[in-house]
């Protein structure tokens, strides 16, 4: 039995530490017409970012309602992943884009632009091979609504994908669920003998 637990607990803290990444979080605000960068420190070949933005935005459902023509007439905040060519520490300028992931458009709150009001919301913006070794990633955000608008923003590089967290999952119940059975047969087997 102690066997058993000791292996059940050494992979559940294999699991729980592996993969464990790190959150950054910014506070901010984009203006008018500006577009706000975010260099982020990685290495990969291929990335996925897990973004959390908090701010004022409808929420997730309000805007899955709204038709096209009020879509276009709503002030929003588009949010993409660029790949960037640079050399050393300096990027080129210009046309420095490699590789865009498909933008992340939010529609922002009708009234005054308050962070403390409003939906947080979630998206993973990914980007695949990168075909050469003098790339940066920047994260991007920009605004169309004509005052500034304050948001927080967490993001998570390479997060854990749903899938594999399900059969980590998986594996660790059936593994308790071993441990409860063995001691149960165990029990049994101690009254029976009594």
């Amino acid at each position: 039995m102690t066997f058993l637990l000791a292996g059940w607990l050494f992979f559940t803290l294999v699991f729980l530490m592996y993969n464990e990444k790190e959150v950054i979080v910014r506070y901010s605000t984009v203006n008018p017409g500006e577009v706000k960068n975010y260099m982020l420190n990685v290495s990969d070949s291929q990335l996925s970012v897990l973004v959390r933005l908090s701010g004022p935005f409808l929420t997730e459902q309000a805007q899955n309602k709204m038709n096209l023509t009020d879509l276009e007439d709503y002030k929003k905040m588009v949010v993409w992943l660029e790949r960037v060519t640079h050399v050393g520490s300096v990027m080129q300028e210009p046309n420095t884009t490699e590789e865009i992931s498909k933008p992340w458009t939010i529609i922002l709150q009708d009234n005054d632009l308050d962070f403390r009001e409003g939906e947080p919301r979630s998206a993973i913006l990914s980007l695949k091979l990168n075909s050469t070794n003098h790339s940066a990633y920047v994260l991007r955000l920009r605004t169309t609504a004509n005052q500034s608008t304050p948001f927080t923003l967490n993001y998570k590089i390479n997060p854990l994908d749903d899938s594999t967290g399900v059969i980590y999952a998986c594996i660790l119940l059936f593994g308790l669920y071993v441990i409860i059975i063995f001691e149960v047969i165990c029990f049994k087997t101690k009254v029976h003998k009594r």
